[in-house]
């Protein structure tokens, strides 16, 4: 996980295409990182920034499908708190 005082979210475009690719739903993924499917939904559309609880079973995730993680996050900004 990135130092504090960054933010981050989530590249909706690269998981959408990843999801399409391998015919998994989004439902189904929510399920899998233990969320809600309204909060991926947030995350997706920008409303929610991604937190630790996201960032690590999307790590997770990714590790077991032998993805970079690094590919489905991007730093929006620093934190300015």
């Amino acid at each position: 996980m990135p130092t504090t005082g960054i933010k981050l979210s989530l590249n909706a475009e690269a998981l959408n295409r990843h999801l399409e690719s391998r015919g998994i739903s989004k439902r189904k993924l929510a399920m899998i990182l233990d969320i809600d499917y309204s909060h991926l939904y947030r995350l997706e559309i920008g409303q929610r920034n991604v937190g630790m609880k996201v960032y690590y079973s999307l790590q997770k995730y990714c590790e077991r499908k032998g993805l970079n993680v690094k590919d489905y996050i991007l730093e929006v900004s620093e934190d300015e708190n």
